[in-house]
């Protein structure tokens, strides 16, 4: 992959990731009981609205909810070019998430957080297992499949990627050619 290509790509990694999560809330489900008693609490509609936004993305309990949140990260892992700095943001995302749903749900009447503190602790627990599950998991299978990979090739004599410089004329190449182009003189090994 082209150098400038490549860091456009681990620009735009994340952020595509951040427009396909909150573009599939729309498919997320939440318990019916949940918006009966938050409309009920007196909050305006930007609170709720807020509220709710924060209680989708993190309402993982859900079946439906985690495969649809387990397939976007195993995919956005597995085609990630640096899957530690993939998950790590993914990490921070959820615990800014789960900060701000603690933050206002902490506003609302005490029974009513009492009633949704179960649902919230469970909800951390499950998203845990989801990044554990989704993204820690696949992130070690690539990197063990790179290695094997590497070390079958060193194994059966291929090097990968070495840049070799000709030690007559000085020529500088990014393969591992067998012949000087320039000078036609045989590269050593």
């Amino acid at each position: 992959m082209h150098p400038s290509l490549k860091r456009t790509y681990e620009l735009l990694h994340f952020p595509a990731f951040l427009a396909l999560f909150f573009c599939m809330l729309q498919f997320f489900r939440l318990p019916a009981d949940f918006v009966a008693n938050l409309s009920s609490a007196g909050v305006n509609q930007l609170e709720s609205a807020t509220l709710t936004l924060l209680t989708l993305s993190s309402y993982t309990m859900n079946l439906e909810n985690f495969l649809i949140t387990a397939v976007i990260l195993v995919i956005f892992t597995l085609t990630s070019t640096n899957p530690k700095k993939f998950i790590i943001n993914v990490i921070g995302l959820y615990f800014f998430i789960n900060f701000f749903y603690s933050y206002f749900f902490s506003h609302l009447p005490s029974n009513l957080m009492q009633y949704f503190s179960s649902h919230f602790f469970l909800s951390i627990i499950s998203t845990s297992i989801l990044i554990m599950t989704c993204n820690v998991i696949p992130a070690m299978i690539l990197r063990r499949i790179k290695g094997y990979i590497a070390k079958k090739a060193e194994n059966l004599g291929i090097t990968m990627f070495q840049p070799s410089t000709c030690t007559t004329c000085l020529e500088k190449y990014e393969s591992n050619p067998v012949y000087c182009v320039k000078c036609l003189e045989k590269m050593k090994a």
